[in-house]
This record gives structure tokens, C-alpha cells and sequence, in this order.
């Protein structure tokens, strides 16, 4: 069972870390857009300069000009805002990538400690199987030596019997020799 929430656990940090990959990839992509806003905020700045010189070169001009001219300012001013929205975003993707390596980490980890566990249970349950195994070996030697000691009861009560049958043999012959 600890083997395969290891290899559960194994398998979500693999999971978080593709994820906290893909963030990373996402940051870069919102400061590619946000170098590409500021780009374009400068274009416009710059152009929205150029109709301000043409509004002073031009008199006829300059009040049309000057209109395109603030509406230049007004893009290049949005511009620069959504610049800075994709940065704050990238800063986000950023920190959500570094949470999710460190849930993987965690994860990680806490197969890492189930695996051990796993690791000590087999072992705790080879070392119960060697004491098993010992104890079944002293039984098979108590009964070993039970059965020697019985053996040895058996000699003694024969001799006992061989001794018996010889003191009544004598007991026999002497009353045999008396008479």
C-alpha cells in the first residue's frame, strides 16, 4: 500500500513540476508582450512628437495634427499601461511556477517517506519471519530432546526390569540350594 502512494505521490510531483514548467514558459511570453507594448508606446510617442513638429511647421495643419498628436499620446499612454499589466502577470506566472515546484518538492518528499516506510516494513516483517523460523527451530529441538528423554526413560525402565528379573532369578536359585 505505502508502495503505490509513493508511486502516487511520485506521479502528482511529476504532474506539479510539467506545471511549474509551463509557468515559467508563460512569464516569458507576457515580457516578450510587454517589451513588444513599450516598443509600440515609443513608436507612438515618437510619431505623436513628429505630428507636433509638423502641427508647428504647418499652421493649416497644426490643429489636425495636434488632435492626432494627442491621440497618439492617449495609445502610446495605453500602451505603456498594458506594458505594465503583462509584467505584473509575468511576475504572477513567476510565483505561481515557484509554488507549484514546491508543492512537486513536498510531494516528492512525502513519497520519498513512504517508500522508506515501505523499506522499513518489509524489513520489519523479514526480521518477524527470521523469529518465526527460529522459534519453530527450538520447538523442533524441545521435541528432539523430549523424545531423547523419553528414549532414556524407556532404557532406564528396562534395565530397572532386567535388574528385577535377575534379583528374582537369584532369589530363585537360592532357595533352590538350600532345599
Amino acid at each position: 500500500m505505502y508502495a503505490l502512494q509513493a508511486a502516487i505521490y511520485a506521479l502528482q510531483a511529476a504532474i506539479y513540476a510539467l506545471q511549474a514548467a509551463i509557468y515559467p514558459l508563460q512569464a516569458a511570453i507576457y515580457a516578450l508582450q510587454a517589451a513588444m507594448y513599450a516598443l509600440q508606446a515609443a513608436i507612438y510617442a515618437l510619431q505623436a512628437a513628429m505630428y507636433a513638429l509638423q502641427a508647428a511647421i504647418y499652421p493649416l495643419q497644426a490643429v489636425i495634427y495636434a488632435l492626432q498628436a494627442a491621440i497618439y499620446a492617449l495609445q502610446a499612454a495605453i500602451y505603456a499601461l498594458q506594458a505594465a499589466i503583462c509584467s505584473l502577470q509575468a511576475a504572477i506566472c513567476a510565483l505561481q511556477a515557484a509554488m507549484y515546484a514546491l508543492q512537486a518538492a513536498i510531494y516528492a518528499l512525502q513519497a520519498a517517506i513512504y517508500a522508506l516506510q515501505a523499506a522499513i516494513y518489509a524489513l520489519q516483517a523479514a526480521i518477524y519471519a527470521l523469529q518465526a523460523a527460529m522459534y519453530a527451530l527450538q520447538a523442533a529441538m524441545y521435541a528432539l530432546q523430549a523424545a531423547i528423554y523419553a528414549l532414556q526413560a524407556a532404557i532406564y525402565a528396562l534395565q530397572a526390569a532386567i535388574y528385577a528379573l535377575q534379583a528374582a532369578s537369584a532369589l530363585t536359585t537360592g532357595s533352590i540350594v538350600r532345599s
